[in-house]
């Protein structure tokens, strides 16, 4: 696996990466054929079920997920606190369809991984960095992580995007006869967190 490429969108951990885990055609397969969708709103088909990488025929991809995420925490949050897996999911996207703006409530960290694709996801915050303590209206040269309130980030079949669960975010219009195929995971963090002689210890089972 390749080093993360860290976007400083405000200080917010947005990492994206190239996975090196080669999926076979029964794990597409299954993702395509074997999984039950429901439309959603957006009318791309979503999985009807939370709990998609607790599925057998998947193991190999959750253990490569989990092992990411973890590669996350420790090599570019360095924190040392665990986290664990509260839901799992995929979604179909044919022509022309979009996920419009939302964030993922009840989630520390979101994370994606596109198995066939070749569109973009689109980050918001309220404010850019350099506009927070004084809200100007600022004469952009070149739009950068410091003056941008949104950042588009192309993304391609094999990479996997990281993000925090509150922040805002948006895909593209897939556009192509391949049907656009991704899996979802959300993260909670696990464990004993703080310290009991400054009142902010934590037991999250």
């Amino acid at each position: 696996m390749t080093n993360f490429e860290l976007l400083p969108l405000n200080c917010t951990p947005i990492v994206k990466t190239k996975s090196d885990l080669i999926i076979d055609k029964k794990e597409i397969d299954f993702l395509k054929n074997k999984v039950k969708y429901r439309k959603h709103k957006n009318n791309f088909l979503m999985s009807d079920t939370d709990s998609l990488l607790e599925c057998d025929e998947l193991k190999k991809i959750k253990e490569f997920i989990i092992k990411t995420f973890n590669k996350f925490t420790k090599e570019v949050l360095e924190i040392n606190d665990n986290f664990k897996m509260i839901s799992s999911w995929s979604t179909k996207h044919n022509n022309k369809t979009i996920h419009s703006k939302h964030f993922h409530p009840n989630v520390m960290f979101s994370l994606v991984f596109y198995l066939n694709v070749n569109s973009t996801i689109n980050f918001y915050i309220e404010k850019s960095s350099i506009s927070k303590a004084f809200n100007m209206d600022y004469s952009v040269k070149r739009w950068n992580f410091l003056n941008s309130s949104i950042w588009k980030l192309q993304v391609n079949s094999g990479d996997i995007v990281i993000f925090p669960g509150d922040l805002v975010h948006e895909s593209s219009n897939h556009i192509g006869e391949d049907e656009k195929i991704l899996i979802g995971a959300n993260f909670f963090i696990s464990g004993e967190i703080g310290d009991k002689k400054e009142f902010t210890y934590l037991n999250i089972k």
